[in-house]
């Protein structure tokens, strides 16, 4: 069953800012592309130099534990995606693989 959308552009932007993130692309997949109710999937990236000053600044960054950057990544695009009631993939973490 599809979901209907909950969130827009602007506000899924809003959500990343202060990690340093941004929306570096959107679309709509074919059948089969995707989960069947995903209706839209948005590529998160680095918003410039910002991303790594709040990654620098983060608990995972400085914990010495395996994979900061993944756990960093986890954490806050999942927080996001929670707040915009969306899913969150990543390509890290076991199959099936994300791109």
């Amino acid at each position: 069953m599809a979901t209907e959308p909950v969130a827009s552009l602007a506000a899924a932007k809003e959500a990343l800012a202060s990690a340093g993130l941004t929306v570096t692309g959107a679309f709509h997949p074919a059948a089969g592309e995707a989960p069947e109710d995903v209706a839209t999937l948005l590529m998160i990236g680095a918003d410039g130099a910002a991303m790594w000053a709040a990654f620098a600044a983060s608990l995972e960054f400085a914990d010495g534990r395996a994979a900061p950057l993944d756990r960093w990544s986890e954490r806050i695009l999942g927080a996001a995606a929670a707040m915009l009631g969306a899913r969150a993939f990543f390509p890290f973490g076991g199959s099936p693989w994300q791109p």
